[in-house]
């Protein structure tokens, strides 16, 4: 939800009030956070101080803290923590410092500076943008700046000249300053070439942000800056506890293909058009939420076909709705896809996230907070496919208990999911075990939603 200016909105409403319905809320009684609670769940779990400006609303205070929640959980789990951390065992403390600028179209988005006293990230709100709750501060600004921090974290702990050495020798004789041929397979861009600092910190924030970039940087063939992103997760092994192996940090962003195992289910999805373009490439790295609840989305809508899906389903598509303010005669745009979760605007593909919902593929399953780029468990995989299963008519309480040596990890409501996916087969366990609480890899859920396909077929 967000204020428009009044002489602006008064225009849009003469256009376009017989395009929009009013809003009705899908939280099902779920308390949303306030703003102010967001930015103390901040404080507490990374251990950033935000200061915001004295005159800014209650609504841009949850839209700031959304935005800069999501940018600090693109990064692995504990990192940011971790610095923050070291940082102030120092005496130096994390602040983001929200400000208001009258001339913002023509500052920085986010500036980052570091003293003997504090990391400061300072973020001008946006004002003069319309609408979208990543207009009011910009992600890939903050999200630049606290690679930034993270570059100068690294340098404390790995060591600047051990960094400059070897990216050096990966550069391969491309010399940071310049710019020509071939400069593109071994740098982000032309920032990135300027200087070891900015190699670094780009490379960070594409890595996070935009690792799809990096499939096809040489036609999908390994280049000199996927050798240098894999060097870097190795720092980042070394230098943060939070990281390991098991972490497959940045593996979406080198080109791979899948293991033997998966091709077949691979290509069956492919044929029929299951995995978004988008998706290729990606088998090794671990799945996001967002992109798990998409590709599920795709097997309900290939099974029904997409042109009945609203009319099967009995929903509306996403709707925005206009309302005026009484008190100042501002108009109030009020996104109803949000009201199901506060963070849901920062989805890449929100609709899909609206419709998961909607139909009861991820009710009760996340409350109020959705975290769209968090990875999915083993065990919520198992929960979306016994509901779509159930969409489909099958009986989800047909099943047999089955003993696994770490079945008591979970609660009474949670086995009767994984009993049903292992019976039917959608689900295997490792041995004994069925590791409900690790991630899935791309290409396991792509076998396990192609079971689910040919399961309901």
């Amino acid at each position: 939800m967000k204020l428009i200016k009044k002489m602006i909105c008064i225009s849009l409403i003469m256009c376009l009030s017989t395009s929009f319905v009013h809003a009705f809320s899908f939280t099902n009684g779920i308390v949303r956070p306030t703003g102010m609670e967001i930015q103390q769940n901040i404080k507490n779990n990374y251990g950033v101080n935000i200061i915001m400006p004295q005159n800014i609303s209650s609504i841009d205070i949850e839209e700031c803290m959304a935005v800069i929640e999501y940018s600090i959980s693109r990064f692995p789990e504990g990192v940011i923590k971790e610095i923050t951390d070291y940082y102030l065992s120092k005496g130096i403390t994390t602040n983001i410092i929200i400000q208001n600028s009258e001339n913002n179209l023509l500052q920085k988005a986010a500036v980052y500076k570091m003293t003997n006293q504090s990391a400061n990230i300072t973020v001008n709100i946006l004002s003069n943008n319309f609408y979208g709750i990543s207009d009011i501060v910009s992600l890939d600004g903050l999200t630049l700046e606290f690679s930034r921090l993270i570059t100068d974290y690294l340098y404390a702990k790995y060591g600047y000249n051990e960094l400059k050495n070897e990216f050096e020798k990966l550069n391969n004789g491309y010399d940071y300053g310049t710019w020509g041929n071939g400069y593109d397979k071994v740098f982000v861009n032309q920032n990135s070439a300027t200087n070891i600092n900015e190699d670094i910190s780009e490379l960070i924030w594409y890595a996070e942000n935009y690792p799809e970039n990096f499939l096809n940087i040489d036609q999908g063939k390994k280049a000199i800056i996927h050798k240098k992103i894999e060097f870097l997760a190795k720092v980042f092994d070394e230098s943060f506890e939070s990281v390991n192996d098991n972490t497959k940090l940045w593996f979406e962003t080198i080109p791979s293909s899948p293991d033997y195992w998966a091709v077949d289910d691979i290509n069956k999805m492919s044929e029929v058009g299951l995995i978004p373009k988008d998706f290729e490439g990606k088998y090794e790295s671990y799945i996001s939420r967002e992109d798990f609840c998409t590709l599920a989305l795709n097997i309900i809508k290939s099974r029904i076909g997409e042109d009945k899906f609203y009319e099967h389903f009995n929903i509306v598509r996403p709707q925005v709705s206009l309302n005026i303010n009484p008190v100042n005669g501002e108009v109030i745009v009020d996104d109803i896809i949000s009201e199901v979760f506060y963070d849901i605007n920062l989805c890449k593909n929100k609709e899909d996230i609206y419709e998961a919902y909607t139909i009861g593929l991820i009710s009760g399953l996340y409350e109020g907070k959705f975290e769209p780029q968090t990875h999915i468990t083993r065990l919520e995989a198992a929960k979306i496919s016994t509901s779509i299963c159930e969409q489909f008519g099958i009986d989800t309480t047909d099943y047999d208990e089955i003993n696994f040596d770490d079945i008591s990890e979970l609660s009474a409501l949670e086995k009767p999911y994984i009993y049903f996916v292992v019976n039917r087969g959608i689900l295997k366990g490792y041995g004994n075990k069925v590791m409900p609480y690790n991630y899935c890899t791309y290409q396991e859920a792509y076998i396990m939603l192609n079971r689910v396909y040919v399961l309901n077929n």
